[in-house]
Order: structure tokens, then sequence, then C-alpha cells
């Protein structure tokens, strides 16, 4: 009985010892391996991206227990992409959403000169290379780096090793609106342009746009500065409503280390030869109407070529812009009868703002020098802004400040209607 007892008492102590072991132990394997909870449906708001691509790009998957540090590793995935500002997530009754800000600062991409694709067509190739693409990126976070390197990844299957930058593109006010890619090299070239539809009488001018385009970098740029010559060939000719077709273009091929792209161009209606009808220029405050009369280069009854009356529209501006109006349109507004084939230009005015003249800076003047210059400075602080008096003035200073011609000068019309002016003499230059 007694040996019973005593193997009792040692199987209790060895099971003892067991659960002593395995309680720390289960406690370090949970520490290792939290719980996770149980996510039936997983949601993104305010974002227009795809689901499935957030679903994706986060690893995530409803129907499966996520803990919380797999949550939060998927809202630091989101704001490291740039494209959100904020990433907020909860979980309630087993659904798991997150609230995207998107950020201000993502912008549309352009592609410069990638003849190739069309850009809905390269927006889709890049897209299945880089997670969360959809033809916008943040700037300034890694996406911009990997939309080049899906772009060269995609010139490379086609045998092209090339060297891709991307630039902001600003608007009037300096302000990023898109963002460019540029093959840099190798250099994409138009080989040749042929147009078609036009009548045998402008074969010459036409000719001769033809044999300017070859040789010039292909570019977005270049097709619209095309696009325009040709249609300047009609319109200054009188054909005011010619019809062009989209300038197309075949494979591009590569020759002697350059790609060479084939342009195609046609017209597909010349519309007729207009004759103007009527001129009408708007009553100026500086101008009198003989002056108005007498600066016309167009009359009734001449072959519409608008081109012609480009000095009464600059001598308009130009007594627009001396009394601080430096942003004026001038609109010469044709109006069509294309029952008569004829046009009647109305020359009219936006004036827009008076600027005034703001803060002069000068640079590169000893002390002295500067103390004059600001006094031979034609406009104080709060005149009427007169743009050539302040190009009138740099030659004019030079002797009298025993100076060189300045280096640089510039101004900078702010929202408040007034002009900051720079002024750098010698070899100094703000950077």
């Amino acid at each position: 009985m007694e040996s019973i007892l005593v193997g009792m008492r040692v199987r209790l102590m060895a099971l003892a010892v067991v659960v002593a072991i395995a309680v720390p132990t289960l406690f370090a394997l949970a520490q290792e391996n939290p719980p996770g909870f149980s996510v039936n449906s997983i949601a993104f708001r305010g974002s227009k991206i795809p689901r499935q691509q957030l679903l994706a790009f986060t690893g995530l998957h409803p129907g499966q227990s996520i803990t919380q540090a797999q949550m939060q590793a998927a809202s630091d995935k989101l704001t490291a992409s740039g494209l959100f500002t904020a990433v907020h997530f909860t979980l309630e009754n087993g659904q798991l959403v997150y609230s995207l800000t998107p950020s201000p600062g993502v912008l549309p991409v352009v592609y410069d000169n990638f003849p190739w694709w069309s850009s809905q067509a390269l927006n889709a190739a890049v897209a299945a290379r880089v997670p969360l693409f959809f033809g916008e990126i943040y700037g300034q976070g890694p996406m911009r780096q990997q939309v080049a390197s899906a772009l060269q990844a995609l010139l490379a299957a086609k045998g092209i090793h090339a060297t891709i930058s991307a630039s902001d593109i600003g608007d009037q006010r300096q302000n990023a609106i898109a963002i460019r890619y540029v093959i840099d090299s190798p250099r994409i070239v138009i080989a040749s342009l042929r147009v078609s539809g036009y009548a045998s009488a402008l074969g010459p001018p036409i000719h001769a746009l033809e044999q300017s385009a070859a040789g010039r970098s292909f570019s977005q740029e270049t097709l619209k500065a095309l696009t325009a010559s040709l249609r300047s060939v009609y319109v200054s000719r009188g054909y005011l409503n010619a019809r062009l077709s989209p300038i197309v273009w075949n494979t591009p091929k590569v020759s002697d280390g350059e790609v060479q792209v084939a342009l195609t161009d046609s017209v597909t209606s010349e519309g007729g030869l207009y004759k103007v009808s009527a001129i009408r220029v708007a009553p100026n405050p500086w101008l009198s109407a003989h002056d108005l009369q007498r600066s016309l280069g167009l009359h009734p009854g001449q072959i519409a070529d608008a081109s012609r009356l480009q000095p009464t529209l600059d001598l308009i501006r130009e007594a627009y812009v001396e009394h601080g109006y430096v942003k004026v349109v001038v609109d010469p507004h044709p109006t069509l009868e294309a029952a008569h084939h004829t046009v009647a230009y109305d020359i009219g005015v936006q004036p827009g703002a008076v600027y005034r003249m703001g803060q002069l800076t000068i640079e590169g003047l000893n002390k002295r020098q500067t103390a004059k210059a600001r006094a031979l400075w034609p406009m104080h602080r709060g005149d009427v802004f007169n743009p050539r008096l302040m190009k009138a003035f740099l030659p004019s200073s030079l002797g009298k400040l025993g100076q060189m011609q300045p280096v640089h000068f510039d101004e900078k019309y702010r929202d408040d209607h007034t002009v900051q002016v720079l002024l750098v003499y010698g070899k100094k230059r703000r950077h």
C-alpha cells in the first residue's frame, strides 16, 4: 500500500512539473501569435481605386482571422504610397473599414514621346506593373520612380534600353498640374510627315511644312505645333472651316540608334473660302478711332486672314498694359456666316484687374548704388505698374550707376494684383 502511495506522489510531482513548464510556454506562444479577429468583410472609403486592387495591395483577405498588427501594417502601407494623407481603420461586427483621405498632391500622368502606345494603353500597361497606379501618382512619393521603372521595362521588352525622366508640368502660377514622363534616350525623331486631301493650290506651303517636320523631335508639343501650322496654312488663306484629322503614325522603327516615327495627316474638308464682311473695334480710352482704323491690315471684301489683324490687337493690348492691365485679353471674336462664306470680326477687350507696383529688390550693387538705383526707379509702391517704364529704366540706369548690363530682371505678378520686381546687377544671380 505504501509503495502505491509513493508511486502516486511521484506521478503527481511529475505532473506538477509538466504544468509548471507548460504554463509559461503557452504564455510565450500567445505573445508571439497574438489573437486575430474574425473579419467577414473589408471596405475602403474615400478612394476611387477599385476595392480588389486595394485588397491586393494590402494583402488582406476577408473571411480570415486578422490581427491588429496586420491591420496597422496595411494602413501604414497605404499611407507610404503617398496617395493618401490619412488612413484610419475600424472593426465592428466583423466589418473592417479603411477610411482614406486622398492626397491633394496626387497628379495625372502624361506621356510625352512614347509612340508605341496610346495614353490609355500605356496607363493600363503601367498599372499591371505598379500597384495602385491608375494614371495618377503623388509626385513626391515612391510611385514616381516605380512608373519610370515600369516604362523602362516595357521598352526593354521591345529591345529598347531607354533613359526616362519625370518632371512637373506647371500652370501659369507655377502650380504643378501633372507629371510628364519623357524618353531622354534614345532620341525619338520624326522620320517624315505626309499630308493628303489638300487642293493643289496649297501644295507649296504644305510641302514646305512636310519638309520642316523631318528630323524634329517627336513629342506632344511638336505634334500640336505641326497641327497648328497645317491649320494656319488654311486659315491664313481664308479657309476658316477647314477640318483636319488627328496626326497618326505607324509602328516606330529603330535606325542608327534613333527611334524614327513616320507621321500622316489628312484634310477631311477645306470648307470653302471666306471673305471679310465687317470689322468692328470696341472704343478704346487711350486710342482714337482714327488710329485704330489706320492700324487695320484687313478690310471688308478681302480674303479672311486673321493674322493681318495682329498689329491692331497688339496696339490695343499695349495701350491697356501701359495702364496696369497687364493680364488683358484682346480677342478678334470671328463670327462665321457659312451660307455666304463670310466672317465678321468683333475685336473686344477683357481688361482684367489693374496691377500696381509692389516690392522692389535690387542685388549686386553697393549701398550707395542701391540707393541711387531706387531713386532712379520710375515707379513707387502703389503706382500703376507699367512694364514699358521698367524696360526703359534698365539701359538708362547703367551709365548713371557705372555698372554692366543687369544679368537678370524679373517681375512676379501676385494674387493681390501687385508686382514684385527683382533687379540683379553684375554677375550675382539669385537661385
